[in-house]
This record gives C-alpha cells, structure tokens and sequence, in this order.
C-alpha cells in the first residue's frame, strides 16, 4: 500500500541513469548525443535536490 509521506526511489532521478552515455566505445560514436545525455542527467538531477534542499548535500552530489 502506497503511504502519502514516503517517496519511492524508482520514482526519482537519479545520477546512475542513463550509464550507456559514458561507455568509451559509444561515446567516440555519437559523442553530442552522449554530451546531451550526460548534461541531462545531472540538470534532471539537480532540480529534485535543489527542490529537497539536498544540494548541499555530499552525500547526494551530483558528478
């Protein structure tokens, strides 16, 4: 059953997403989209800790 205080991580970003952008092999192939991926993860990223005031955080830092 679904609390109305808990938050479900599979619900939040989080900065392990995505892990194909970062593969050397892929990224010599298609290395904008790769740079586009890796700026949305950590904007994506950003924007729930800043709205959780975790930004500063080291715990939660984003890479």
């Amino acid at each position: 059953m679904v609390k109305p205080d808990e938050i479900y991580h599979f619900l939040l970003p989080d900065k392990n997403m995505v892990p194909s952008a970062g593969i050397k092999m892929l990224k010599a192939e298609y290395d904008t989209e790769s740079k586009a991926v890796t700026k949305w993860r950590k904007d994506f990223c950003e924007a729930i800790l800043r709205n959780l005031n975790w930004s500063n955080s080291k715990k939660f830092a984003i890479k």
